[in-house]
């Protein structure tokens, strides 16, 4: 039979590999190109920053945790801020997509 092993790169993305000899079949989603933001606060009262060293073209999405999204916004600023100000307090996603790629993480709103 086949032997599988996963990889658990974070909350959102884990790759399973299927070992046949030396051969590796790879399935997931690749968010390794994306570049370094920094979320915070998190946890936060209402307020979440971005911060975009590179100026890159973001777009933002504010998700619940059933993808009901709830904020969207686009930007180049060095600072982003996503206001979740009008939802109660839980947990949420916060999906980046740039050029090379997408990163979603999870955030909590107090």
């Amino acid at each position: 039979g086949n032997v599988y092993f996963h990889n658990k790169i974070d909350d959102s993305t884990i790759n399973y590999h299927l070992i046949d000899g030396c051969e590796f079949n790879y399935v997931g989603i690749d968010e390794t190109n994306v570049s370094d933001f920094a979320i915070y606060p998190n946890p936060s009262q209402n307020i979440f920053n971005i911060q975009n060293p590179k100026n890159e073209r973001l777009q933002i999405r504010a998700m619940s945790m059933h993808g009901k999204e709830i904020v969207s916004s686009m930007s180049s600023s060095t600072n982003v801020q996503i206001d979740l100000a009008d939802y109660p307090s839980g947990v949420y996603l916060l999906e980046i997509t740039t050029d090379k790629g997408r990163r979603t993480q999870k955030v909590l709103k107090l």
